[in-house]
């Protein structure tokens, strides 16, 4: 059985993850032992064998010890046919005593996967859910339960009982200690998710423990030090997340309880965004009954005539819903032959999926067909075609901040997927606390405070929407970390068809697919919001002093981007109180730039008395030079004749050491070039 073990392993029939504890895996199939299934228990499955006495005198009596007065078999009929057989005596000759231990609980527990499926009788449910998919259990039982369940499996039923293994870590305390009674630090679940005082805490070792009185004084004094005020109420959300962003430890958690609460303050936020956001969604609001409305608005669209006049100054494209009703009268643009504007608009419509409109698609195909040569050949209409079923109307955008959002609710889709089908959660966690902390309600909603002030009902409308779908495709993404508080909010949202499933747990989980658009199309928007929206981090700190930031223009690809750019889109990103174009200092944003950060592109900060250069200098030099004798002692070290014999492990760590300060070094020369342009600067 360990044998065929090590086989599936190996072969990948069997996964195990992390990969990691396949060493385990194969130590404890390789270095096999004869396994005692007997225990002496108050309960268990009792171990189906029997001692046999015979009322025989042809047959002396046995004693317990001798293994040859002993039978097995599933039921005492079985085994009173076999001790009659073995005996040569008839059955009323036969007197049985079943053994009064008990199997091991690993043994009993081995049978889980088919037992609980009506084994052995052959059921339904056994042919539907046998084998199953997926086990998950902690690593410290991969052998005792994991590989006897894979035993069992093969060697009864002839399949393994599942296909992967996922093995969680171990929780610890937070000084990474084992939880012990005798040191105070066991936590209750239930005391995370409610709340308890320091004092019920001591009450709970007087009531339930066992220890000797000198035990209990140590075990207080440890609870008194980890929870000098008690454990505070973070709730099941909050302690369900928080331990899935611990998985990143690897084999054990080390769980630190503050961090715990610092997620009930993340569930506080979700609620507070959400209540806030329906605020300003109103509560006659209806949504788009599709996320293909607002991928039509994804392009930008201004106040549109007609698809030839928009085909000819150059500008973007009309709805494309009203495209399909001008093309069901008319085969092209123009009328009914092919002209310039179909080319115009069909370089318009570029990636964008029109499959739904069925009188597009047909032209979007045929007009495909044509060669460059063909399309350059073709005239330009001179047909007066007002185009009825585009009137004249105003075809509302998507603004910069909406397109940024719905890049960044693509974004967190594509992590959370990738994320379970790797089994790493900590990706998940982090991809959606950045989404709603950090994207939605430090950004979004911020940027969203002067459209909803507006007078501009469109604009409105079309941010309501965005952050809608903000609020649905977030609580849908993080539902299966938070299942409680993402059902409430959810339940408050309105929905946008009638026929929607009534509840998050039996919604479909968003899909990249769904929002692959967004990411495609929005690369550029979601490139300057990156760099703008940095100045929001920025803002806490030096929120009472007058700031200056520059959008530096460096190079051909962020001139199109900078010359493209609103000065609106700018005004609704970083909320300044004036926006001016103006000729940047050579020295200060050319020769040495001072970016925001190390992401920076071309957002630049220019600190006019924002802090004093001179001890900033100071301390960077300071850094500098103990860099430098770090790195002295350690090359003096290397450079010893001895130095040969020293192990490889540590010879590589210093090598790592050295390329870490020479880093460093060169880190701290740059800044040091930056504060001194800063000085002539500013």
């Amino acid at each position: 059985m360990a044998a065929k073990a090590i086989e599936v392993v190996k072969d990948g029939q069997l996964e195990i993850i992390p990969k990691m504890h396949e060493r385990t895996w194969f130590h404890w199939m390789t270095e096999i032992r004869d396994w005692c299934i007997s225990r002496q228990l108050w309960w268990g499955h009792q171990v189906p064998a029997y001692f046999v006495s015979v009322s025989d005198p042809a047959v002396p009596p046995g004693k317990d010890d001798d293994p040859e007065y002993w039978v097995s078999g599933r039921t005492i009929e079985e085994a009173q046919e076999k001790a009659a057989k073995k005996f040569n005596v008839s059955l009323d000759k036969i007197s049985l005593t079943q053994d009064p231990d008990v199997l091991d609980t690993w043994f009993s527990s081995a049978l889980f996967p088919f037992s609980t499926l009506g084994w052995p009788k052959k059921t339904q449910d056994l042919d539907l859910f046998y084998p199953n998919s997926l086990l998950e259990t902690g690593h410290d039982i991969i052998f005792f339960w994991v590989a006897r369940m894979v035993f069992f499996g093969q060697k009864i039923l002839g399949k393994l009982p599942f296909k992967q293994i996922y093995l969680h870590a171990m929780v610890r305390d937070a000084h990474g200690r084992k939880m012990s009674k005798s040191l105070g630090n066991v936590i209750d679940p239930m005391d995370v998710i409610c709340g308890v005082t320091l004092t019920e805490l001591n009450a709970q070792l007087d009531e339930n423990s066992n220890l000797d009185p000198k035990e209990v004084a140590k075990a207080k004094a440890g609870q008194k030090q980890d929870y000098p005020n008690g454990i505070p109420e973070c709730g099941t959300d909050a302690l369900r997340f928080g331990l899935c962003a611990y998985t990143a430890q690897g084999r054990d958690i080390n769980l630190d309880v503050l961090r715990i609460n610092g997620y009930r303050n993340f569930c506080n936020k979700l609620w507070n965004a959400t209540k806030f956001a329906m605020m300003n969604l109103g509560k006659d609001f209806k949504p788009y009954n599709s996320l293909k409305i607002l991928q039509e608005k994804g392009t930008r669209s201004t106040s549109s005539v007609q698809a030839i006049n928009i085909a000819r100054s150059g500008k973007s494209l009309p709805s494309l819903s009203l495209l399909d009703n001008h093309l069901e009268k008319y085969s092209y643009i123009g009328g009914f032959s092919p002209c310039l504007e179909d080319v115009a608009i069909l370089e318009k419509i570029g990636c964008i999926p029109v499959r739904e409109y069925a009188n597009v698609f047909r032209w979007y195909c045929h007009m495909a067909s044509f060669s460059s040569s063909e399309r350059n050949s073709f005239p330009r209409t001179s047909a007066d075609i007002k185009l009825e079923s585009i009137s004249v109307c105003e075809v509302a955008s998507l603004s910069l901040v909406d397109k940024w959002m719905l890049s960044q609710l693509s974004t967190a889709v594509k992590e959370c997927n990738a994320a379970f089908e790797e089994f790493n959660f900590p990706r998940a966690t982090t991809a959606l606390y950045n989404l709603w902390w950090y994207q939605i309600c430090d950004v979004y909603l911020e940027c969203l405070k002067p459209t909803m002030y507006s007078n501009d009902e469109a604009a409105k409308e079309l941010s309501r929407n965005v952050l809608y779908t903000a609020l649905h495709t977030g609580l849908l993404l993080i539902s299966p970390f938070m299942p409680f508080l993402s059902e409430e909010l959810f339940q408050r949202l309105p929905q946008r068809t009638s026929d929607e499933p009534p509840s998050v747990c039996v919604t479909p989980y968003p899909e990249i697919d769904q929002f692959c658009y967004f990411t495609d199309c929005f690369k550029t928007t979601n490139f300057i919001l990156m760099e703008i929206s940095l100045i929001y981090g920025k803002r806490d700190a030096l929120n009472c002093i007058k700031i200056h930031f520059q959008l530096l223009n460096k190079n051909k690809c962020t001139h199109n981007i900078l010359q493209n750019l609103d000065a609106n889109d700018v005004l609704l990103i970083t909320l300044p109180r004036q926006v001016t174009q103006s000729k940047p200092y050579v020295a200060f944003l050319i020769d040495v730039p001072t970016p925001l950060s190390n992401e920076s592109k071309f957002v630049y900060l220019k600190p006019t008395g924002l802090v004093d250069l001179s001890k900033c200098q100071e301390r960077i030099q300071k850094k500098m030079s103990e860099a430098n004798n770090r790195l002295q002692n350690l090359e003096a070290d290397m450079a010893k004749p001895t130095y040969e014999k020293t192990p490889e492990e540590i010879r590589s760590k210093n090598n790592e050491k050295k390329l870490d300060l020479e880093a460093e070094i060169t880190q701290s020369e740059d800044a040091l070039k930056q504060l001194q342009a800063l000085e002539i600067n500013c």
